[in-house]
């Protein structure tokens, strides 16, 4: 009926007649689709007929929206013109929001410099009212002032409000696809600013409105790209991932809406480098590659950025640094505010990687002010990292110092919004980054959760002296025994698993690395022959693999045992590494003191295979508590050495030169009671350990803690008169 009533009207060139009725059914009919006949008949209206009548310009446009973008733009920002002179504020606001649309739907990037001027209008329209003619308009108008901003405007001082007037406004809105639109900007600006959890929460209503069948093809697609990327770089949920991008793909492929792919397969390729799994990031790369429509900016940059990420994880400075300029020179020149920042980071690990340290840290320089003007919280999170990285790479003692401020600021950051993630970084930077932070007790929670989500192995210098790195397994044999399983001290019944435990103690013992198996056999079946020393080995090597519950703690290699320092942490190699350091080492002999808890397995005194590294060991331990000992005195720190000694001669009570310094200490903290004491102690410990009394030496210090105590007793004026106490001192 509407066809014949219009082919009527236009049979009798009644054009104000097919003006009204187009009118009168255009929200219906663009409701229904009917867009490409809705679109014929307002063509084929005079100009001055459409000129003359905003509306038919508004609705021309709209109908041409999905289609033909440029033309789109033209009828309606000729419509916001005539609105604006008519001073129709409804009209205003929604051709405002259809020349928006025209815009970004046509990726025409020549273009993005209008939308300035549209959010300048936007701006001084809201000053003068911040009201609305509908509901259905300022939902309009927020959701696509929530995209303008985003993509050209994040420094906005409204952006936020904008944000949350998209997302409050668009959930009175009957229109399903207007609420998953705005729905779908407000995840976007969250995961930009780094605001993952919030991120979340909007991609879980993404979800359940994605579930409706009224939703247009291609808004269904573009909230499945907001939700793929949210999994592929705010989570690490493979599984997430791949099924929003199988329903992505199959529903452009099933609707032939193929503007998406590309993106799809950045999702997979960001979480593949996320989850350090390079081949099938390559993969993805590739497939990538052959989606990208290159009239759609956003892909060709995407494309370059994604690439420049993979080459870095591969260490490929130069093809990184190929990639990134590439894509940082298309969008400096547009203007693209986050994407610009994103590529500066990764154009400054290029430029690092290939040796350009100077032109590195101006480009980190720019990227750390953009993510602080645009409040982006995960990239700011990522150049404190950087910067870290590339102070504690410099090796000079000023910078290491400035290092350790943006590491912790960093990982601050990361523990407060619950960084897991961490899109394009690499896993041999992360470890040596976490192991400074370990380190230096800085967020020790946060990184370790870091470093388990990523599975990161220790850097060498961690391998034996960070304890606090959360190796799978962690044997601590110095004055105890005891394996720690995932954190957790493992439980087992000692006669059940005695020789199991016996070849961890002698594997320990023997060194650790490349032991062979004979040499194994003789310390725990010395009577056996070599048939049935073989077979005891296997099966005890294989019981003790299933009670570390890990098969790459411990390899085999052509005969000969080694357990694995990247997933088994010892205490005694972490020890020998540690006061083997440099005298003037401080830190490390600190370090030293704390893990030695007392002798090497000192409970099995009759294994000789035990005996002379417990020895060896402990003299170690007597002479690096001694030189701290005196560092501290020479330091004048009396009560870091009271404290040193004592722990001395709690390990080794026959050690007689710690009661001698003791005593000193004590003097010279004034506390002659406590070296009085030292002294009693030290007499009863070597006639019940040794049967002889103290040396001339201790005695001495001893006379000496007396007489200073009987000085104080006498008068003032008796020592001033050179009294008999001065002449008995």
């Amino acid at each position: 009926l509407l066809e014949e009533a219009v082919g009527l009207y236009q049979a009798a060139r009644d054009w104000a007649g097919v003006a009204r009725l187009l009118l009168q059914q255009a929200p219906l009919l663009i409701f229904q689709g009917r867009n490409v006949m809705m679109e014929g008949w307002l063509a084929a209206l005079p100009r001055s007929v459409l000129d003359e009548e905003p509306w038919l310009l508004y609705w021309l446009g709209i109908c041409r929206l999905q289609l033909n973008p440029p033309l789109s733009r033209d009828a309606l920002e000729r419509a916001f013109e005539r609105f604006i002179k008519q001073k129709d504020d409804a009209g205003s606001l929604l051709a405002w929001s259809g020349v928006v649309n025209s815009i970004l739907h046509g990726w025409n990037w020549e273009e993005h410099g209008r939308l300035d001027e549209l959010v300048v209008w936007m701006d001084k329209r809201m000053h003068k009212s911040p009201h609305f003619p509908s509901a259905d308009i300022e939902a309009r108008v927020a959701c696509d002032m929530g995209h303008i901003l985003l993509f050209r405007k994040m420094d906005h001082p409204e952006i936020a409000t904008w944000m949350d007037r998209a997302a409050a406004v668009s959930r009175q809105s009957p229109d399903i696809n207007l609420r998953l639109n705005a729905v779908t900007v407000v995840a976007q600006y969250y995961m930009w600013t780094g605001q993952f959890r919030s991120a979340g929460e909007k991609v879980r209503e993404i979800q359940n409105i994605c579930k409706a069948e009224t939703l247009s093809p291609a808004m269904f697609l573009h909230a499945k790209t907001i939700e793929a990327m949210y999994f592929a770089v705010c989570t690490l949920s493979r599984e997430q991932v791949r099924k929003a991008v199988a329903e992505g793909i199959e529903t452009g492929r099933t609707t032939g809406l193929l503007l998406f792919e590309c993106l799809f397969h950045a999702a997979m390729l960001l979480h593949c480098m996320n989850t350090d799994d390079l081949d099938a990031a390559s993969e993805f790369l590739a497939k990538m590659e052959a989606a990208i429509n290159n009239a759609n900016p956003m892909e060709v940059t995407h494309h370059y950025y994604a690439a420049s990420l993979l080459a870095l994880c591969r260490d490929e400075g130069h093809e990184a640094l190929h990639f990134s300029e590439k894509g940082l020179a298309i969008l400096t020149e547009k203007g693209a505010q986050f994407p610009e920042m994103a590529q500066r980071l990764a154009t400054a690990q290029a430029l690092y990687e290939i040796g350009e340290r100077q032109s590195a840290a101006r480009q980190l320089t720019v990227a750390n002010r953009m993510s602080l003007k645009l409040k982006s919280t995960i990239h700011h999170f990522m150049g404190l990292l950087t910067e870290a990285q590339f102070a504690f790479d410099s090796g000079k003692p000023e910078l290491e110092s400035r290092g350790l401020v943006a590491l912790r600021r960093a990982m601050k950051i990361g523990s407060d919004q619950g960084y897991l993630a961490l899109p394009g970084w690499r896993s041999n930077i992360m470890a040596r980054l976490c192991t400074k932070a370990l380190e230096s007790d800085i967020e020790q929670e946060y990184v370790t959760s870091l470093i388990r989500a990523h599975n990161l192995l220790p850097e060498a210098s961690a391998v034996v002296k960070c304890e606090a790195w959360p190796w799978p397994i962690k044997i601590y044999t110095l004055g105890r025994f005891s394996i720690v399983r995932n954190g957790a001290p493992l439980q087992f019944a000692k006669r059940a698993q005695g020789k199991v435990i016996d070849m961890l103690k002698a594997l320990i013992a023997l060194g650790g690395r490349e032991v062979d198996e004979e040499r194994l056999s003789e310390a725990l079946w010395p009577e056996a022959d070599g048939d049935k020393a073989h077979q005891a080995y296997k099966t005890t090597l294989h019981r003790l693999r299933k009670l570390l519950g890990n098969d790459e703690v411990i390899s085999v290699s052509e005969g000969q045992i080694t357990l694995d320092p990247r997933y088994c942490w010892v205490d005694v190699p972490a020890f020998d590494r540690l006061v083997g350091r440099k005298a003037d080492d401080i830190v490390a002999a600190e370090k030293a003191i704390s893990l030695y808890r007392g002798r090497f397995l000192e409970k099995e005194k009759d294994l000789p295979w035990a005996m002379s590294l417990r020895e060896r060991l402990h003299v170690k331990y007597l002479r690096c508590l001694s030189e701290l000992g005196r560092y501290w005195e020479a330091a004048g720190n009396w009560r870091k050495a009271v404290a040193l000694y004592q722990q001395g001669i709690d390990i080794d009570p026959l050690v007689e030169e710690y009661y001698q310094q003791l005593m000193i200490c004590h003097q010279h903290l004034g506390h002659r009671a406590e070296a009085v004491s030292v002294h009693r102690r030290c007499c009863e410990a070597l006639r019940a350990g040794l049967n002889i009394a103290p040396a001339p030496a201790t005695e001495a210090i001893f006379r000496s803690i007396q007489a200073s105590a009987a000085l104080d007793q006498v008068p003032p004026s008796a020592k001033v008169h050179g009294g008999a106490s001065d002449q008995a001192v």
